[in-house]
């Protein structure tokens, strides 16, 4: 199973850090600090460099919560619509922080249902 793209049929899975340690070296640890902020109604936005120039991608929030590291079925798409999928760690505990959103703009592309699942980790 692999991510798609912003506005395609599919789910787009997205990995980040969530914590912060000031010593550990590198820019990106914080991409994910504020991830366990969002929550139902609150908005991810994708912009995306096409051909026409840039497109601008809305989701909107449908859940936010904690998780045990080896639950995979977020990651399953049910072969309809856009869907997006924010995957961080939860600082100092084993677990992972989910937060799931639907494509609100530009209107979905229809999906091709190929009535297979698939799941990132086994």
């Amino acid at each position: 199973m692999g991510s798609v793209a912003p506005g395609k049929p599919g789910k787009r899975i997205d990995f980040g850090h969530s914590n912060y340690y000031l010593k550990d070296p590198g820019h990106f640890k914080t991409i994910f600090s504020t991830l366990m902020a969002l929550d139902t109604g609150d908005q991810i936005r994708y912009f995306v460099k096409e051909a026409t120039g840039y497109v601008l991608y809305k989701y909107g929030v449908v859940a936010s919560y904690a998780t045990a590291p080896d639950n995979v079925s977020a990651m399953q798409w049910d072969g309809s619509g856009a869907d997006a999928l924010l995957v961080g760690c939860i600082d100092g505990r084993d677990g992972r922080w989910l937060v799931e959103a639907t494509q609100l703009s530009p209107s979905a592309l229809p999906a091709q249902r190929s009535g297979r699942m698939h799941a990132l980790w086994k």
